[in-house]
């Protein structure tokens, strides 16, 4: 019996995100079905802080399925901050399909907003 076989196959990135700071950095991405996660990284004294949280909607608010790591801390190395933010942007379960570096007042709004209905 005659079959055939694909090979070769081929994975493209449609867009791209350049962060001039992967230590100090806050970045915002979003899916399609109108959530986002928020990553926080700041970098002080050699110390790098992650905060990552969501998914939430528009208006900053968690939803029943809102996670939030606090004090995952480490000694700054640019290898793993890459690696954290590589898995924060191409996790498949999101399904990211747009990125944006923002401002940390907006980053810390959400997750004031996480921690008032959480606790």
């Amino acid at each position: 019996m005659k079959q055939t076989y694909e090979y070769m196959h081929v994975t493209t990135a449609m867009d791209s995100i350049e962060i001039e700071d992967t230590g100090n950095c806050y970045i915002k991405a979003y899916n399609d079905e109108g959530f986002f996660w928020v990553l926080f990284i700041e970098t002080y004294l050699g110390i790098s802080t992650i905060i990552e949280s969501g998914p939430f909607t528009d208006e900053c608010i968690p939803n029943e399925n809102s996670f939030i790591f606090y004090k995952y801390s480490f000694e700054y190395k640019e290898t793993k901050l890459d690696k954290i933010i590589d898995k924060f942007i191409n996790n498949p379960s999101r399904i990211i399909t747009q990125v944006f570096t923002v401002d940390e007042k907006e980053i810390t709004e959400c997750l004031d907003n996480l921690k008032e209905n959480l606790y």
